[in-house]
């Protein structure tokens, strides 16, 4: 299969042909393990033979098998894995209505991008959220980026557009995508990873100042100068709200409470969700 009919796969496919080669190697692996059996037992082998001719024959056929079935196996293992492309698997945007000012308004993204490689760490995750009108043309856009994603690991981002009052009709809408820097091996370093640093629930208070609060945990053995902590508030699936806060100074193996405050009461919602990344 070319290279090019290889990205035209889904990650389904590519999953299937990583689990049949998986299969593949574990069969050759039998093969080679039965192989070499069969010459530590090649003296049952000698006696069941007619003839040292015979038996000579039988021998190669062993010695035979055990190349062909090592040979296959190690092209097997040198092939390199193919590198994904970075997937963005949520995202939402909301408009802020109290941060209007001089006919602009801000709208809120965000996106939660994943890394499907297993072996690949993903650099400089970005997520850029576009006005656009109805033919394409963008009006304005920001972006928002990451350090890294770890294999098999997510990364949440949020960012602020600015949008001019003006610019909106009808017919303009916001997209909002993911890509990254390189895709590279990644050796022996090890970086955190977002399940590293879990949350608590959200939970709500209300009050003069209403607020979700809850702690988030530092499982890792650094000590971390911040965390980033996003909320996202939904309705029906729909974000009616994000914001961000940070928590400082969070001590290996320790939590630390994080929290969220308005002045006025949340966004009906029926779902809340919190976030965090290094």
């Amino acid at each position: 299969m070319t290279d090019k009919e290889l990205r035209h796969l889904s990650r389904k496919d590519l999953l299937e042909m990583m689990i049949e080669q998986e299969k593949e190697n574990i069969r050759l692996r039998e093969a080679l393990a039965e192989a070499e059996e069969k010459l530590k037992n090649r003296d049952i082998k000698f006696r069941k033979a007619g003839s040292l001719a015979e038996a000579s024959l039988m021998l190669n056929g062993v010695f035979e098998a055990a190349e062909a079935a090592a040979k296959q196996y190690y092209e097997n293992a040198k092939k390199p894995i193919e590198k994904e492309d970075v997937e963005l698997i949520d995202s939402g945007w909301y408009i802020d209505p109290a941060g209007f000012h001089d006919g602009i308004v801000p709208v809120h993204y965000y996106g939660k991008i994943y890394n499907p490689n297993i072996e690949y760490l993903a650099d400089s995750p970005t997520v850029t959220a576009k006005l656009q009108d109805a033919d394409g043309t963008v009006i304005t856009e920001n972006k928002e980026t990451g350090l890294y994603i770890m294999p098999d690991d997510t990364i949440a981002l949020m960012g602020t557009l600015e949008v001019e009052v003006k610019d909106v009709s009808e017919n303009t809408q916001i997209l909002i995508s993911a890509e990254c820097g390189e895709i590279t091996k990644l050796e022996d370093a090890e970086y955190p990873m977002t399940i590293d640093f879990p949350a608590d629930d959200p939970e709500k208070k209300e009050g003069r100042k209403p607020t979700i609060s809850g702690k988030v945990y530092n499982r890792t053995d650094m000590d971390m100068e911040q965390l980033e902590v996003i909320l996202i508030l939904r309705k029906e699936e729909q974000i009616v709200y994000l914001d961000k806060t940070f928590v400082k100074a969070i001590k290996s193996k320790r939590s630390k409470v994080y929290k969220f405050t308005r002045n006025t009461e949340w966004p009906e919602h029926d779902e809340m969700e919190v976030v965090v990344r290094p």
